[in-house]
């Protein structure tokens, strides 16, 4: 007589709720462990809504960064981008306004006009 491991009754691939019960208890904290782990404490001492939004505008600058170089041929994507646009550690030392206007960028969607004087690294710029 040969003991095998016994199979769930239904696949989890196939059950929502059984996904549901898996994941959903644990999807919460591991989510905002990597959110903790992902964006750096506020160490310039920033209000925290223009903390908030030098988040936001640093994902969108990073989004739009690697949605442009995904254009360009894979061995030349750096020196494409330092062509048109600058060295990505030139762009970074910037205030977070002239980023958004040298790449184009839409500035609706972050609030700028809290993010002034400040760079991408959260550093206030005289």
């Amino acid at each position: 007589m040969e003991l095998s491991e016994c199979d769930a009754l239904v696949d989890p691939a196939k059950s929502r709720r059984l996904r549901e019960m898996v994941n959903g208890k644990h999807a919460d904290a591991q989510a905002q462990r990597s959110i903790a782990a992902f964006e750096p404490e506020n160490r310039f001492d920033l209000p925290v809504e223009s903390w908030l939004e030098l988040q936001q505008a640093r994902r969108i600058i990073d989004d739009e960064i690697a949605r442009i170089t995904s254009f360009f041929p894979e061995g030349r994507k750096n020196s494409l981008f330092k062509i048109r646009f600058g060295t990505l550690e030139e762009i970074r030392t910037m205030e977070i306004q002239a980023i958004f206007k040298r790449l184009k960028f839409d500035d609706k969607r972050v609030n700028l006009s809290r993010l002034r004087k400040i760079n991408y690294h959260g550093e206030k710029i005289s």
